[in-house]
Formats: structure tokens, sequence, C-alpha cells
């Protein structure tokens, strides 16, 4: 699609900050296609496409594997639909809070658990119900409610999108030939138009689709509040307008690194921006309110992260091996070469090495250079916080594991290459230390930190989440005073 740039050599601060100046010089916000404003729809996948960040989307678009996904996604979503019919009539799911999930589970003492849901304790005046996304990999057993109905649609709309109007017209959205022309040229890039084109027709059918389909579902049971825990993403922008339509709140629950530079948190313009983003966003900790350039419609609530609480709670008095090194994969072959240079200058010796696949490379990414190493290679779904309860030392660039290495008070590094700069507040407050190579990182483990600003840690996680959440949910929902 797309002559982009290459992610080892790549300055993403000034492309970040030309891609968001552009956005506002040119206005893209106030796009339409049909009745629908579509560049928030397409904005994320447009911005990684040009740093050919290659993670994966639940995305029907793609040319490759393209038949087999729809067929997989529509027998998916029949058999989810058999098995949840139990949910209808609709109104009978009627509750004052219904929880959006997304499938954020992990495996916890052998258990699958929602991290951002199972662990809250709502007050019990709530009758809260839950609405599971389906995706191509998981059928929805345990929810009181299943998108499965809506994906099941969606999937047949998909198809006749697909048949009809594989092909874009010349004279379709005029517009995006010379904002996307205008684009490439504020950036050095060289995006393909027509593919653009095809990602906005694709955009707006599955939202709209979504959006239809949503908003009966909102006014049937009809919550007080919709509580999500990532509120990007075609089916949130759908739930979220359907809801503010429907005088419904939207809430967002903070679910990993939302710094200056993740372009789903930061927009230039505060305005036509904040279409599709929720009321609230409740964050870890008050660090988290000023990081990121928000619509001026969000309003940032810190309440803390249960999770994180409970895993401290269980797992007091585990001591950390001293000897162990974690790498994080950021989905780069230069960051595995990282780590099999370090195991190659330590031989064995002196630390037990371990390389963590990223949650999106499990069961796709091959790091063959790792293998027969002294690298304990795990290319398997694991629970981040058991490596941080048990490991002393962690090594990343961008991943929101160093925040939370610095809320659970490890030792963190971070490696000096393009993406660093999601971790400058923690190198410079001393809650982790900025390594220039594998020579440097090995000097580094064998000095004690040395804090410089300990507040930061203290901002990062405010405590007692329970109790903040319904405090807030009370103001919010207008039952106080």
């Amino acid at each position: 699609m797309n002559e982009g740039i290459s992610s080892v050599m790549v300055d993403t601060v000034k492309i970040f900050n030309q891609f968001e100046k552009f956005e506002k010089d040119y206005h893209v916000f106030d796009l339409k296609y049909g009745e629908t404003f579509y560049w928030h729809l397409i904005r994320s996948w447009l911005y990684r496409s040009i740093l050919k960040d290659d993670r994966e989307y639940d995305d029907l678009s793609k040319k490759k594997g393209n038949a087999l996904q729809v067929c997989r996604k529509i027998a998916i979503s029949a058999i989810s639909s058999l098995i949840n019919i139990k949910q209808f009539p609709l109104k009978k799911n009627h509750c004052d809070i219904m929880f959006s999930s997304s499938w954020n589970f992990r495996l916890v003492n052998g258990k699958n658990t929602d991290i951002f849901v199972d662990y809250l304790e709502l007050d019990k005046k709530y009758k809260v119900k839950t609405f599971e996304y389906n995706d191509s990999k998981h059928i929805s057993f345990r929810r009181d409610i299943s998108s499965c109905f809506i994906d099941l649609k969606m999937m047949f709309n998909y198809l006749e999108f697909s048949v009809k109007k594989r092909i874009i017209k010349r004279d379709c959205l005029p517009e995006l030939d010379n904002i996307i022309g205008s684009m490439n040229s504020v950036l050095g890039v060289n995006t393909n138009v027509a593919q653009v084109k095809n990602r906005v027709r694709y955009s707006v059918c599955v939202y709209s689709s979504y959006y239809r389909s949503i908003k009966k579902y909102l006014a049937a049971i009809h919550p007080k509040a919709v509580i999500m825990t990532n509120a990007y993403g075609l089916r949130h922008f759908a739930t979220i307008r359907a809801a503010k339509e429907l005088r419904i709140k939207t809430i967002e629950l903070q679910h990993g690194q939302i710094g200056r530079y993740h372009i789903d948190y930061n927009f230039a313009d505060p305005i036509g921006s904040g279409r599709y983003c929720p009321d609230y966003l409740f964050t870890f900790g008050e660090y988290w309110s000023d990081t990121c350039s928000s619509p001026s419609s969000l309003k940032k609530i810190a309440v803390g992260y249960r999770y994180i609480e409970f895993i401290k709670e269980s797992q007091k008095g585990i001591l950390r091996d001293p000897k162990a090194v974690v790498f994080y994969s950021m989905k780069r072959n230069d960051f595995a070469d990282f780590a099999l240079r370090f195991a190659e200058l330590d031989k064995g010796q002196n630390y037990k090495i371990i390389f963590k696949y990223h949650p999106v490379e499990c069961g796709k990414a091959d790091y063959s250079q790792l293998r027969g190493k002294d690298i304990i290679v795990i290319d398997q779904p694991t629970e981040v916080h058991d490596f941080l309860t048990r490991y002393e030392h962690h090594v990343s660039v961008g991943s929101t594991v160093l925040y939370e290495g610095a809320m659970r008070d490890v030792s963190i590094y971070v490696w000096n290459i393009s993406g660093k700069e999601s971790a400058d507040d923690l190198i410079q407050s001393g809650c982790a230390r900025l390594v220039k190579n594998e020579h440097d990182l090995l000097e580094q483990i064998a000095k004690p930190s040395e804090y410089k600003d300990i507040k930061i840690k203290e901002k990062l996680l405010t405590s007692n989440a329970n109790d903040n959440i319904n405090n807030a949910l009370r103001k919010i929902l207008n039952e106080e005073g």
C-alpha cells in the first residue's frame, strides 16, 4: 500500500507531529462519506501503515485470506447465535451499567479472566450486564449479551459490499486525491490513494452496520452508562455514537499506556476529533491526565487499576530472581537481535535471559535467530505480571510493560532507538534507565537504581480503585446531591 518509513531509522516524534499538524491544517475530521464522518475511522490504520507497523487488525479488508476469514467469522457468529439465543427478548436485559468487552482475557491462576472487568466490585445497587464482542477466534459463551447477531448481520453486509463494490470508481471520494496527495508531500511518503479509498468504504460499511444494530440493542436495554476497555476501533466508535444519541454516558477504562505519541489518544483538532470519543476516561492515576492531547469533550478521572492491586496482594512475598533479564518483544527483528547480542555477550554465565513475544505475535512470528541459543523464548500467551513478580530486570522500547513495571518497583531498561520517546518520563525521573547497546545494558544491570523523582511513581497508580470507580459513577449518574 505504502512506501512507508523504516521503523529503525524514522524520527517517530517528527512524523507524529507532522501527521497531527496535517490533520488540523486540512480539517480532515470534517470529511464525510454519505452521512458518516470517516477520518476518525481510518486514521489509526493510516498512521500505522505510514510507519510500516504490521500489527494485526480484526480486519476483513485484506485480500490475503479474505474469503477464508469471512467464512470463519460467519461460522463462529452462527454458532454463537445459537448458543446465545437465550438473550432474547432484549428488554429482559435492561440494566444500569453495560460493560462492552473486547476480549481482554488473561490466564490468572489457571482461569481465563477479564482483567479489567472481573476484579471490579461495583455497588450492588447497580444492575450490571456484559456485552461481548466476538472476533475471528473466540465464541461468546460466558457473557449476558453477545454481539453474535450483530456480527452475523455485519458479515453478510460485508459480503454484499465485497461483491458489488470491490472496485472503487475514480470519481468516488474525490477529496481524498488532494488530501492524500498533500499528506504524502508533507510527510515524504507515497501512500496509495485508491487503497485509502477502499479502506474508507470498508470502514464505513462495518461501522454503519454495527451502529444500526448496536443502537437497537442499547435502546432495548437502555443502560445509564456503557463502560468499555478501549474506546477506539470501528465497533466502539459505533457504540459511542449510538450511546450519545440515546443520552447514555460512555466511559473508557484505561487499559495500557496512553502517552503523547499514542495515535488513538492524541488530536490537534480538539473539537472535530471528539465525535467518536467517550464522555469519560477512567485512568490508572493522576499522571495520565496530562500525557496526551485529547478532545476537549473528554473528561479524565484518576481511579486506579484494580487488577494490579489484586496482583500485589496475591503475589506478596514472592522473591524476584536478580539474575534474570526479560526482553519484551516490540514486533521488530532488531530488538530480537539486541536480545541475542546480549545473550552472546553474557554467554550464559551471569543471567537467565528470557525473550517474551508480543501478544499479537504468538503463533505468527518466528524469531528463528533466538532458537538454540542461551535464551528462553516465550512464544505463547503468558501473563506479563508473572514475569514482573518473579524477575528483577525488564527490557523494552515503548511497551506498556515499562509503566506496569514502574508500578511494581522492578528494574526497567529502555533501548535507545526509535520508539523510546514514549518512556521519556520514566527515563527522566529515574524509574527507567536508557541503554545504548548490549554492553551498556550489562553494565547498567550491575548498578543500583537511583530515582530522581519518586513522585511520578505515586502518580502512576491511584489506590483503592473499586471505591474510586463507585464514587465516580455516582457523580456521573447524578446520584449525589
